[in-house]
């Protein structure tokens, strides 16, 4: 899980001093989009782990925490 958020937040460095929008679009766009959806796999795979008969509802709730997070947290920074 630190090796994804380093990497989430160093292609989200780089890709503030991009000048073009070609780079900007593969270092922010796809490099951020692929380094989340291998976040996620991790945390929903451990869950389906340990609750095998829940898998729907782990998962609904690990995607929601997720948007939740994110939602309060753009409230509080601005």
């Amino acid at each position: 899980m630190a090796i994804g958020i380093f990497l989430g937040q160093s292609l989200v460095f780089l890709s503030s001093y991009q000048t073009e929008y070609w780079g900007f679009f593969f270092l922010y766009g796809i490099g951020f989009g692929i380094n989340n959806g291998i976040a996620y796999v991790i945390p929903i795979s451990n869950c389906w782990k340990y609750f095998p008969n829940n898998k729907g509802l782990i998962g609904g709730l690990i995607v929601s925490g997720v948007g939740m997070g994110t939602f309060i947290f753009n409230l509080v920074s601005t």
